[in-house]
């Protein structure tokens, strides 16, 4: 898998989505962030379906979305991370409250040219 250095929104979520089970390689930071707004966008639009929708509805369609959602997006954070040099084990520390901020910062960083350990 190639990586780029700069990927469109609609770029980012169909190479995500076509990705979306593989651990291995690693992602850029435009491809991380669009997925990530894709993620907002869809979550914000089906909780105001929800919100519309009323009584026991507002939650089930933003949950189950985002139940579908978890795979690649974990996907496209562990490459995230992998591109900066680092192991994916750190998506876990997004867990942690306080403690996810150095994940974060991360994937808020430039990727490491050239070959890493893991990837081209």
């Amino acid at each position: 898998m190639k990586i780029t250095d700069h990927m469109n929104f609609t770029e980012s979520v169909s190479f995500t989505f076509s990705q979306s089970t593989e651990l291995d390689g690693r992602a850029s930071r435009s491809e991380f962030w669009y997925f990530i707004l894709f993620d907002l966008v869809v979550a914000g639009t089906l909780f105001g379906f929800g919100f519309l929708m009323g009584k026991g509805g507002q939650y089930a369609l933003p949950i189950i979305a985002l139940l579908g959602l978890i795979m690649p997006t974990c996907s496209v954070m562990v490459r995230r991370l992998h591109d900066t040099g680092r192991h994916g084990a750190y998506a876990w520390m997004m867990l942690i409250p306080g403690v996810n901020l150095l994940p974060l910062t991360f994937l808020l960083l430039p990727g490491h040219k050239g070959a890493n350990q893991h990837g081209f």
